[in-house]
């Protein structure tokens, strides 16, 4: 068991409880009789707490005990005490910081803590306002890995990239990690998202971003984008393809992408060629301009670096170019 609650109980005598003088430090002693939380873990993490305690500081130590655990027996029951420290921050309605939530969400994933994923989706999706754009990454990724989500908080997740608080978003890389799971997420049905809301959020935040950006993070946002350019917003049910500002977007990031492929990996190369052929089917006007300059990199790269491309890589290329031909 994770914890033995010892409870001392006031004596009775004939059905009355012990006369003590009142304001004695026996009457006060054993009128808050204390109810203990010894934990069993043998981790370090709480060795003697009381219920009592700030959730805040338990759940804290929680995630600073599971960042130094390295195996899935030894974190499962440090996460069931961190699930316990939700419930508790929950009914005090006390605050914990979202740097904590984002942290704990990728211990959960990388220890595979399905039990402590759960109660830390549930808590942050009504908090999400008052999380920064990495911390809602992680969860949403965490959340992913570890099977389908609860649709109720991808729907929290995407209001909060329909319309992100200023400055949540500090780098491409947070940007690319939620672009990937509402693709995954639209792609799988998830009922009721608003999927193109959302995208159209990140898409207007990653054009702040996209010259600091690393080619891998911008590689990824686009194929994310350009593979749910069909998905349609709850609101007017208009595909995202025919917003004005993506043919605005895209244009950049091919051109960001074709001037620095060189340092692009094969399957990057590869993901690059398909983004492309998604967007040939739906959006004419850029084939010109955009589109076939950046299918005839992606070719001169596989011709001048084949060593690199595995059969993956150039199957991949083969069934980019057969969309556009």
């Amino acid at each position: 068991r994770l914890f033995n609650i010892n409870v001392r109980p006031i004596p009775q005598v004939h059905g009355q409880s012990m006369g003590f003088k009142k304001g004695s430090r026996s009457s006060a002693s054993m009128s808050n009789a204390s109810v203990n939380v010894v934990s069993t873990v043998g981790t370090g993490f709480h060795s003697k707490k009381s219920f009592t305690c700030n959730a805040a500081v338990r759940f804290r130590e929680g995630v600073m005990a599971l960042m130094r655990t390295h195996n899935q027996a030894a974190a499962a029951p440090i996460a069931s005490e961190l699930a316990l420290a939700l419930l508790a921050a929950e009914e005090d309605d006390a605050d914990i910081e979202g740097a904590l939530l984002g942290m704990a969400a990728a211990q959960s994933a990388r220890l595979q803590q399905h039990v402590l994923l759960g109660p830390l989706c549930m808590f942050a999706s009504l908090r999400l306002s008052a999380c920064g754009g990495r911390e809602v990454a992680e969860l949403a990724t965490a959340a992913w890995k570890l099977g389908r989500p609860d649709p109720s908080f991808l729907r929290s997740v995407a209001e909060y990239c329909k319309c992100p608080p200023v400055g949540a978003f500090r780098s491409m890389r947070d940007v690319a990690m939620l672009a990937l799971v509402l693709f995954q997420s639209f792609k799988g049905g998830m009922p009721l998202v608003d999927h193109a809301s959302a995208l159209r959020g990140l898409t207007e935040v990653s054009m702040m971003h996209l010259e600091q950006g690393s080619v891998r993070d911008i590689v990824e946002f686009t194929h994310a984008l350009t593979h749910s350019l069909e998905a349609r917003s709850l609101v007017g049910d208009v595909p995202l393809w025919r917003e004005s500002f993506i043919e605005l977007m895209l244009p950049m990031a091919f051109n960001f992408i074709s001037n620095r492929l060189h340092l692009a990996s094969a399957f990057d190369v590869a993901m690059v060629a398909g983004s492309a052929a998604a967007v040939w089917q739906l959006l004419d006007s850029l084939r010109e301009s955009t589109l076939n300059p950046c299918l005839v990199d992606c070719a001169s790269a596989a011709r001048f670096r084949r060593a690199d491309f595995n059969i993956r890589d150039l199957a991949l290329l083969a069934m980019a170019f057969a969309k556009t031909d």
